[in-house]
């Protein structure tokens, strides 16, 4: 119903893909962490990084016993270790 003097005023009900880009959106995440299996996997992961780095030093070595007394230096001074003559 209007009254004297008053104008029917229009609503825009066309919404479009400006409108939407604009519209502000709040979302809410929540993260559920097994603490053991963090745990055992950085456990883990810690093992195999020492190993890896033992396994490069004795390459090291290997390489170097090599380098200073040769293949059969080498041969010779296992057997000696291992059999004690």
């Amino acid at each position: 119903m209007l009254y004297k003097g008053q104008t029917e005023k229009k609503i825009n009900t066309h919404i479009t893909t400006e409108d939407i880009m604009n519209a502000n959106t709040r979302t809410q995440t929540e993260a559920r962490i097994d603490m053991g299996y963090e745990t055992s996997r950085f456990a883990l992961n810690t093992g195999m990084g020492m190993a890896a780095l033992i396994g490069l030093w004795g390459l090291a070595c290997l390489i170097g016993g090599l380098a200073t007394s040769g293949a059969g230096g080498m041969l010779r001074g296992f057997v000696t270790a291992v059999t004690g003559s």
